[in-house]
């Protein structure tokens, strides 16, 4: 009867395995079993990299095929994948919620990369016990594992600290330490976007818009969350549009924009559920029961944080507990049922206690003291090494002509013979000198020769760009009240303006564009756009700037042969104006650039002003009308048409196009970006001055921010006032 037992058994198992088997892992091979080999390599490493793609979108195959990795690396002794198989195996159980799985993973991996000096997966695996730690709400400990990473990190090369930048850009955001997360998400992004690392690009967009979100800046949040939903829709990374499309639910719920915020939720919670993320669908349920509390529907309200609370307990993240037992007893308040509002507000305090925000806060930084005092220990270690070996070798020195000294006369002829060898190899040694400073001044002769050339080259570039940027005269013909501020990054630019007037048809146009990059291949994307906009406008006599619009974007992908398996995001940022004079009115069309007027507060105010500002030390306002939210380039869904917008002309209107660069410059006191409402009050004060002197203290105003900070973009703006 055993052995029947035990048949059965067997045979209940080979057939539970054989129903298990991954039907690509069969096609792969892996369940073959015969002898492995260092041609296996290849297998681990395509297991490895469909490991890793699974990540955000099914952790449990990710960890199937991590699993498969290990073992066979395991078998042929390939250490890097067994590593690699560790990392992979270790992110998908912090998706799965297994912590405690997720630290053992990430340890194994540590252990293996320390003991055969695999620096970079070193750093990676102190950066995945960082995550671990962030996850579970430990972030004084998950700052000592991002600092250490980025220290070691930056002795390899600066793309592996990308990842500890943008991980301690999160922790301050938790901290809620708004500057020390700009500081370090900044820094992410921008290696991120320097070495072509999409994942981190969306996390620290997502970051940026949180902190703008924080400080109520709802437009400039929602234009971060934008970028980075597109980047997460174009890497197919649901757990990040999850995200984004929760934090953009929470902007609308908060502008009583309650139709679009439970849209956005609601497709948020569906990626949640989709990715498997425990905490991630917490917070959906968690928002969409603050939601509903705001608008008075309590019985939704509590079934939401109902759920909430049932995945926060599963997720294990105690910050996302508190806050659902927390929201589970201000309902019960709500709804007068007090005594169990007691009850949830206890547990709540119960986790509260672990999360000693300022404690925490106070951690992080000297975990970051740590770092920034043990690069000073290093440097000033090696000064006192150099200063022991200068003093050892003075020392030497001095005895070795004290034994001189003393055994001179001995060797008094002997020292004569050295004298006259040494003569000889000194002569020798002269000529070898004469010859390598020869060849030293010839190599720099030709690397300034070359960087003559190179800058002579630009500066050539520089006067061609400035030749076909449209003359003083032809904005003359538009109208004379008007400014142009150009301030280049480099000495070519990748923003320009245009301006051209159809007498025939009593038509001023003209238009401000931001290209992608600056410098010399922003220049390139500027001369294509200038060129096109000729031929679109002047040539074929287009006057619709919506159809302009279109017409340029076809011509800028036909050009750069930009299709969906290249997905290059080179193209502009662009805004146009068509003022037709007898009629009086102006057309606009903008790719991600507005118009801004400047009209009476008594004036009448075109439908399609999306935001007013008005000052408070004159009786004017300033509109701005919305462009469409996106570039004139590529796009990896089929673009709608740009739409045309129509506003009366009025007398005393100006009208301003303007690129990001203003806004976008870091100075000040604090080290922090201009930003767009500041330049639209700056506009709004000085209405009492002249064209030219508002373009001469708007070039003041941004020199005396930038202050010694570096300039990061190209500059524009345009004005152009109504006089008749």
């Amino acid at each position: 009867m055993r052995l029947l037992h035990l048949f059965i058994f067997l045979l209940v198992s080979f057939v539970s395995i054989s129903q298990e088997q991954d039907p690509y892992l069969k096609k792969l091979g892996v369940y073959v079993q015969s002898r492995r080999t260092l041609k296996d390599t290849v297998l681990v490493n395509k297991l490895n990299k469909i490991s890793k793609d699974s990540s955000y979108t099914n952790a449990i195959k990710g960890e199937i095929y991590a699993k498969q990795a290990i073992n066979i690396a395991g078998d042929i002794e390939d250490f890097k994948g067994q590593v690699t198989g560790y990392l992979n195996l270790g992110i998908a159980k912090v998706h799965l919620n297994e912590f405690d799985s997720a630290m053992f993973y990430s340890n194994k991996a540590l252990s293996i990369s320390e003991k055969y000096h695999f620096d970079i997966l070193t750093v990676k695996s102190i950066n995945l016990k960082g995550s671990v730690h962030s996850y579970k709400g430990e972030y004084a400990k998950a700052s000592d594992e991002y600092f250490k990473a980025i220290g070691k990190a930056e002795k390899i090369h600066e793309r592996y600290a990308i990842k500890g930048y943008s991980s301690m850009g999160h922790i301050f955001l938790m901290l809620t330490n708004n500057a020390k997360c700009i500081k370090y998400s900044t820094k992410g992004f921008k290696l991120a976007e320097k070495y072509n690392d999409t994942s981190v690009m969306v996390s620290t967009l997502n970051l940026l818009g949180l902190v703008e979100k924080r400080e109520n800046h709802h437009a400039e949040a929602l234009l971060y969350f934008e970028k980075g939903l597109f980047l997460a829709r174009a890497t197919d990374n649901l757990q990040r549009q999850s995200q984004i499309l929760h934090n953009m639910s929470n902007i609308y719920f908060i502008k009583k924009d309650y139709d679009t915020g439970f849209e956005l939720f609601h497709e948020s919670l569906e990626l949640s559920k989709e990715n498997g993320s425990f905490l991630s669908i917490a917070i959906d349920f968690h928002t969409l029961a603050v939601s509903y509390a705001d608008i008075g529907r309590y019985p939704e309200s509590i079934v939401s944080s109902d759920s909430a609370l049932t995945y926060a307990l599963k997720s294990k993240n105690f910050e996302m507990i508190m806050e659902a037992y927390a929201m589970k007893s201000e309902i019960m308040k709500l709804t007068n049922r007090h005594k169990e509002s007691v009850f949830y507000l206890e547990r709540a305090y119960v986790y509260k206690d672990s999360l000693n925000l300022g404690q925490l806060n106070d951690a992080a930084l000297e975990s970051e003291g740590s770092y920034e005092k043990g690069k000073r220990y290093l440097a000033d270690s090696l000064k006192q090494v150099q200063a022991d070996a200068k003093v050892d070798h003075d020392n030497k020195i001095s005895a070795e002509q004290v034994k001189a000294r003393e055994n001179l006369i001995w060797v008094f002829s002997f020292v004569l013979i050295l004298v006259g060898v040494g003569l000889y190899y000194l002569k020798r040694k002269n000529q070898l000198v004469k010859k390598q400073n020869s060849l030293v001044k010839k190599q720099n002769t030709e690397i300034q020769t070359q960087h003559k050339e190179i800058t002579d080259s630009i500066l050539y570039a520089e006067r061609i760009q400035d030749a076909i940027m449209s003359k003083e005269g032809e904005w003359q013909k538009i109208s004379d009240a008007h400014f142009v501020l150009f301030k280049p990054k480099d000495i070519v630019s990748g923003d320009f303006y245009w301006a051209y007037n159809n007498i025939d048809q009593d038509l001023s146009i003209w238009a401000v564009s931001d290209c992608t990059g600056h410098g010399v291949p922003g220049a390139f994307m500027s001369m294509l756009g200038t060129g096109f906009l000729n031929e679109i406008v002047i040539e074929n006599r287009t006057i619709d700037p919506g159809t302009i619009l279109d017409l340029l974007r076809s011509k800028i992908v036909t050009a750069l042969t930009q299709k969906g398996e290249t997905k290059t995001k080179d193209g502009m940022d662009i805004s146009i104006c068509v003022w037709d004079k007898s009629a009086k009115k102006l057309r606009y069309a903008g790719a991600n650039n507005p118009l801004w007027i400047i009209r009476h507060k008594d004036s009448p105010r075109p439908d399609n002003v999306k935001k007013i500002l008005d000052s408070k030390s004159s009786a004017l306002s300033l509109l701005e009308i919305a462009p469409d939210k996106m570039p004139v380039g590529y796009q990896f869904a089929t673009p709608p048409p740009f739409l045309t917008r129509e506003v009366d002309v009025l007398n005393g209107d100006v009208y301003y196009l303007i690129t990001d660069g203003f806004a976008d410059q870091f100075g000040g006191e604090k080290g922090k970006k201009f930003k767009s409402l500041p330049l639209k009050n700056l506009i709004l004060e000085l209405q009492e001055k002249t064209v030219n002197d508002q373009r001469k203290v708007l070039d003041e105003t941004f020199e005396q921010w930038k202050g010694s900070e570096e300039q990061l973009d190209d500059v524009c703006i345009v004005g152009v006032k109504v006089i008749e």
